[in-house]
């Protein structure tokens, strides 16, 4: 059953990664809201092109 635990090295690393990937996100949600603020009605659509887009780059 070790080799099902994963290290303690192994698993601060996911802690950052997911960390830096939680960032990453928040600063491009602001970075919509900033963008779109003016507009705000298209909100919503940019985020479902993002998201498509992203879903279609990793396919």
């Amino acid at each position: 059953s070790r080799s099902l635990g994963m290290s303690a090295c192994q698993n601060r690393e996911l802690q950052y990664i997911n960390a830096r990937r939680r960032d990453s996100l928040n600063n491009m949600g602001n970075n919509l809201v900033l963008e779109s603020s003016s507009s705000f009605s298209s909100f919503p659509a940019d985020i479902d092109r993002i998201v498509e887009e992203n879903i279609h780059r990793r396919s």
